[in-house]
Parts: C-alpha cells; structure tokens; sequence
C-alpha cells in the first residue's frame, strides 16, 4: 500500500510492521495459558495487547472511540483508528472448507470510512484451534499443513506467532497452536 495523507506523508507499509512486530512481542510474552477461554478470544484483551504494542512503540492510545471503530492510536506522523476481529479457525475435520479469514474481511467492509485524515487499520486476529488434538507432535503437524495450504501473507502487513510446547490446551483437550494477525489499511 503506499502512502497515507494524515498530519504529514505516511509510508502504511514503514508504519504497520513496527506495530505489528511490537504485538508479536507482546503475544510472546504473554502466557498461553491453559484456560477454558484462552485471552485473545476476548475482545477487550486482544485490543490491549494492541495498545500495550502501541505504547511500546510510543504511540498514544485513545480506547473506544465511535461505534464502528475499537480504539485510536497517535504516532508522531498520523491519527489512525483500528477495527479489529477475530477469525477463530478450526483446524479439525469440522472446520475445514470454511474460510473465516475471508468472512472476517467480509465484516470489516462493512466499517464506516475513518474520519477524514485518519488512517483506517482493519485487524484479523487468526487464532487456530483443534478440538480434541492429539500430541504436540500431530497438533504442530496439522498446523504446518495449514499454513503450507494457507499461505501466511509474507508482505510485512501481518505477523505469526507459535505457541510455545508444551502447546497450550483448555480443560476439553483443545490445542491452540499459535495466533496470528493481518493488518490492512483503509484510506479515508
């Protein structure tokens, strides 16, 4: 993507890659617990994680902005707003066939414009899942074929981050493999 009018010229493709390498860094330390409810499936946490990487950066943070809109985010170049969705993909039989990336993209279209000047972030939380996974071994094997028949964006607008093995799982047996997130920019 190029460049972004805002307080001044905005290269999208300098600015986005430190955030989100800043949130894999975030998500890295954070614990993949084994709790009934992982943290990235609540909104509120995802959106924290996302302002904690902010902050990081030295970024400033505004939560709750209008109602189409999770947050706002200040850099020394520009104001931008951020929408953000999770996309839950089950990586068992059940789930495969079903894109919800795509259907994730889908819903984010439906976002009003961001304010004139403002630069626009559509966030696609990707967290994978497989209900009753077997060893760590088979459930980072299922994951590689994802990943291999599902190609993760290599355009400097998204991040993957592995869970750490012993891989997490919740009380039912549910492996959760890794998280990722995929960034687009919108223009105002």
């Amino acid at each position: 993507m190029g460049e972004i009018q805002g307080r001044g010229t905005v290269d999208v493709n300098d600015l986005l890659p430190s955030l989100l390498r800043a949130w894999a860094r975030i998500v890295g330390e954070h614990t993949f617990s084994t709790q009934v409810t992982p943290w990235w499936l609540d909104l509120s946490a995802r959106m924290q994680a996302i302002a904690q990487a902010a902050e990081t950066l030295g970024w400033q943070v505004q939560p709750e902005v209008e109602e189409e809109w999770d947050m706002y985010l200040t850099t020394p170049e520009t104001r931008m707003v951020i929408r953000c969705v999770g996309a839950g993909v089950d990586l068992g039989l059940d789930g495969k066939g079903r894109n919800v990336i795509a259907d994730a993209w889908r819903v984010l279209a439906l976002t009003t414009r961001p304010p004139h000047g403002t630069l626009g972030l559509h966030l696609v939380v990707v967290e994978p899942h497989i209900a009753q996974a077997g060893s760590d071994r088979a459930s980072r094997s299922t994951m590689d074929r994802w990943r291999a028949a599902h190609p993760w964006p290599q355009d400097g607008m998204s991040v993957w981050v592995d869970a750490a093995l012993p891989m997490p799982r919740n009380g039912v047996g549910t492996a959760f493999p890794g998280l990722g997130l995929i960034a687009r920019a919108i223009r105002s």
